[in-house]
Parts: C-alpha cells; structure tokens; sequence
C-alpha cells in the first residue's frame, strides 16, 4: 500500500532516528541518518508523493531498520 512522504519521516522521528533531507538532483530527496546510512527518495509530487512498498523497504534496509516494526507504525 503506498504511503505519502510526510507519513514516512514522522515514524522515522518517532523511531528515534535523526534525518537531515538535502535536496537531491531535481525533485529527489536524500535521507541521511547521521550514520552513514543514505537513501536517495523521488518526491515528483512534493510532500503528496506516495512512495510504494518497494521503496519502504529499501528505505528500511538502507537505514538498517527492521520492516515489519516500521510499517506497524505507519
């Protein structure tokens, strides 16, 4: 099921991990966690992107963050 971006971040917080969202090229946004851990996510539509299951996950391997506990909390 696709989850808009915003959704995204706020359980990313709530998981305790720190985000610092630079601009990418063009309309991408780079997720980096401070740990050196980065994803790189396309936001074509801005904060009402929804991104698929396809991407949540690789955010969540990229982040080393366990998928099952990320997307109960969505």
């Amino acid at each position: 099921m696709p989850v808009r971006y915003p959704r995204i971040r706020r359980r990313l917080k709530q998981l305790g991990i720190r985000l610092n969202e630079r601009s990418g090229k063009g309309s991408h946004v780079v997720v980096d966690d401070g740990k050196g851990h980065v994803y790189t996510l396309p936001l074509h539509h801005g904060q009402q992107t929804e991104l698929s299951d396809t991407y949540v996950r690789a955010l969540c391997r990229a982040l080393e963050i366990d998928y099952q506990t990320f997307k109960d909390g969505l």
